[in-house]
Order: structure tokens, then sequence, then C-alpha cells
């Protein structure tokens, strides 16, 4: 199911909901009304009824010949009136009950009676099967007992009578609410398809055009309309989500192109001097000579291989699953240890700001990794210093980060190109004569990024560097 018949259903049930609601209501009333008004009828009939049974010979002629008159005009669909006296016996009856079978006494005990003779006028809705019903027509009857005072004896008239008009208004009004709420339901049905069709207009031209983008056209965006319904922020999103997508394909790009340029260089080296090599014969020395230079080739594409590994590690994410507890100041001391190790002549100067609390430089994170981010930031500060230069390694607390300063004495980095050496495979025409994949600080900033860190970087060119990682605490 659509949504936008999804919509138009919830849309059609809540306002059909509503109609019959009123239309109920509506009937409820009309029949309240309807009753109240034939009751009123009824009491006036019998009003007319007393006069006409008991007031003969004590009204004028003439104007009781006109009661009689009007009384006759005025009569209800099957009404039946009788009246009777004190004792229970009748005195009056109507000419409709002549020759029907009625009681023409009723008994002080009915109840009924006994109401209306102290004063209290009693309604009933009779049937035929009713205890006290002299009807012989099978329809619902209103019944009226109503006392009636005349020389100080109290009678009681009783009339009966089908509000025909009535109920055929009811059922003509249940008619008219019943096709006007069908009707209405199928109205609104039909304006829902078409207001959901134009609310969810803009999706579907998203959806569209979100179908036409491919690899090949990242560039285009989705339209935000009016930018400040949800439809906008829907897509503002996307937008988004196509714009890192966008630098992520471009990104993937050079990557390739890089990689595949870098690697493509020492290969050609390589098979260049053996290629040589092999042109004639070579003594010993010259093919050992030639072996060596292959081997210094080797152990650098080595080296690369290992850091788009790492590179490609934490570009996966799959780093900060690994995530734990581990202690900063040990991996940096390792990762000095590792340094000393590859540059033996190398002068390294680690500051540790130590506090009370043993596990005071206590963070979570991947130990491994940072220590490779350590590792890859002090090979640099060594690289690129001259080799009696000293490197200055400062770890200290920073409020809830930790900070690690690393500063050199090196050739320094020009102002147009710091903001170029996180890129991966980005190298320095100044400096391409000094062993490097340009993989080392990418993969520096992608692995501290994901540890909730950011790096930092100062430099002057002719003077020096400092690279300042920070890091959350744990």
């Amino acid at each position: 199911m659509t949504i936008r018949l999804r919509l138009t259903l919830l849309f059609t049930a809540l306002v059909s909901v509503l109609l019959a609601g009123f239309a109920i209501v509506v009937f409820v009333l009309l029949s309240v009304e309807r009753a109240r008004d034939f009751d009123a009828l009824l009491s006036s009939r019998a009003l007319l009824a007393g006069i006409v049974a008991l007031e003969k010979n004590e009204v004028d002629s003439a104007l009781h010949a006109a009661t009689v008159q009007r009384f006759e005009r005025s009569a209800l669909p099957e009404e039946q009136i009788a009246v009777y006296s004190s004792h229970g016996e009748a005195v009056f009856i109507s000419d409709s009950l002549q020759n029907t079978p009625f009681k023409k006494r009723l008994s002080p005990l009915d109840a009924p009676l006994r109401q209306a003779r102290m004063g209290t006028s009693v309604w009933s809705s009779e049937t035929p099967d009713a205890e006290v019903s002299f009807l012989t027509f099978g329809v619902h009857i209103r019944a009226l007992y109503t006392p009636y005072d005349d020389e100080n004896e109290r009678f009681v008239v009783v009339i009966r009578a089908f509000d025909r008009d009535g109920v055929q208004t009811e059922a003509d009004t249940a008619w008219i609410l019943l096709i006007s709420v069908l009707s209405s339901v199928v109205l609104v049905f039909g304006i829902g398809w078409i207001f959901a069709g134009r609310m969810l207009r803009p999706v579907e031209g998203m959806t569209r055009l979100a179908e036409e983008i491919s690899a090949k056209d990242l560039a285009t965006r989705l339209p935000e309309g009016n930018g400040r319904d949800e439809l906008a922020h829907l897509a503002r999103a996307f937008n988004a989500m196509f714009v890192r997508l966008e630098q992520a394909f471009v990104a993937k790009k050079q990557f390739v192109a890089h990689a595949s340029h870098e690697i493509r260089t020492p290969l050609t080296s390589m098979i260049g001097e053996i290629g040589v090599a092999l042109s004639q014969q070579r003594s010993e020395v010259e093919y050992r000579e030639t072996l060596d230079s292959v081997l210094s080739v080797a152990l650098q594409m080595r080296q690369m291989a290992s850091d788009l590994l790492h590179l490609a590690r934490v570009e996966s994410g799959t780093s900060a699953q690994e995530f734990s507890p581990c202690e900063l100041d040990e991996i940096v001391l390792a990762a000095v240890e590792t340094i000393q190790e590859t540059y033996p002549k190398s002068h390294l100067q680690t500051t540790i700001d130590l506090e009370d609390n043993d596990e005071s430089y206590t963070m979570r994170g991947n130990a491994e990794i940072l220590r490779l981010v350590v590792v890859n930031v002090l090979d640099n500060a060594v690289k690129y210093s001259p080799p009696t230069s000293l490197v200055i390694i400062n770890l200290h607390r920073a409020g809830k980060y930790f900070s690690l300063e690393v500063s050199d004495s090196g050739c320094g980095i020009p102002s147009e190109e710091q903001s170029k050496v996180f890129d991966p495979f980005y190298r320095s025409d100044r400096t391409r004569e000094i062993a490097g994949t340009g993989v080392g600080l990418a993969f520096v900033a992608r692995a501290v990024q994901i540890h909730g860190g950011e790096v930092r970087l100062a430099s002057v060119e002719g003077r020096g560097t400092t690279v300042a990682i920070i890091l959350p605490e744990a």
C-alpha cells in the first residue's frame, strides 16, 4: 500500500467518523424534538377531549359545537381516546373505539390510573401486547394518562396515537443523512487522494531526480522547496549525503590514481634495474649493486603497502569496533622506542606530565592504531630534520583531553602546502628525495578522527614543525 493511499484512507476514515458522529447527533436531536412536539400535541388533544366529553352542559352550545368540530378535524393518525371516571368507568370513548374491544372499566389498581388520579400525568409507549392497551394495530403507540378535574370529580383522560408523520420524517431524515454521509465519504476520499498527491508530489520529484543521479553525476542536488518544511529538511539531508558521497568518490578516484602512480614508479624502477643487469654479463659487484637497489625499492613498496593497509583499516571504520581502555603514555613510550630502533642516531626528548593518579592517561581506543599514529608523526619529525637535531615530545592533560605535541627543527612546511599534507599521497616537491609514501599523515588524521580527536599543525618554513594530537579521555 502506497503512502498516498494510506494518507487518503486515514483522512477519509477520520472525516467519516466525524460525519457519522454528526449525523447521529442530528438524528437523535431530531427524534427527541419530534417526541417532545408529539407529547405536547397529545396533551392538547387530551385537554380538548376533556372539554368535549365533560363540558357539554357547562359552556355555550355554539362554543362547544365549535370545539367539537375543531377536535374532530385535528384528530391524530390512529388516535383513540377514552375518559374514565374516578371509579374507573368509561364515560366517553372516541368513534375509533366504537367497534373494537377495549376496557370499559379500569381497575383502581391499574398503575397509570392510580397515578393519574393522584394528579400526575403518565406517559408510555405501548404495543398491542401491553397490559392496558386496547389498540389492535402492531405499531408502537404513544399513550398519555392525564387527570382532568370537573365539578369536584377527577376524571382520567387516556389518549393513544401514532405519530405517523413524525416517524416518516425520521425515516426520511435517516435516509438523507445516510446518503449524505456516504456521498461525503466518497467526496472526501477523492479530495484526500488529490490532496495527498499534491503533498507527495515533491517527494516523487525528489525520487525521480535521485534515481537519475549516478556515480558519474553526483554533483546534482535535490531542490529544497521553500526551505522551511519537513521536505526541505529531507532534501537538505539527501544533499548533504550526496556531498559526502561525491567527496568519497573523488577521494577514491584520487586514491586509486595516486596509488597506481606510486606503485608503478618503483615497479618501473625495479624492472629497469633488472633489465639493465640482464642486458649483458655483469660482475658480481655490479649484480650486488643491482640487487641492493631492487631490495631498497621493494622495501619501499612494502612500507607503502603497509601504510595503505593501515589507511584502509581506519577508513573502513573497523578499528572503532576494537576500542578498549588503553594507556596513552605507554603507547607514546612504545612508539618512541620503535623510532629509536629505526633511527639509532635520532635525538628524542620525551616529557610526560605525571599526576598522582596512576590512570591519568587512560583513554578508550585502539592501542595499536594509536601507536602507529605516534610512530608516523615521530617518523616524519626525524626524517625531515637535520641528523643531529632534537625532536621534542610532550604529553600532558588539557582539561578533559590529552595533548601530545611533537616538535622538530626541520625544514618546515610552506603555508600554502599545510592544508594538503593530510591528503593521501601528497608530497612536496622539496622533499621528494626523502624516502616516503605520502600516506602517513593521511592515516594519522583519519585515525585521530575516529578516536574523537583532532590534529593541529603549526609550521614555519626553515624553522620546524609542531604537530599536536588532541584526544578525549575515557
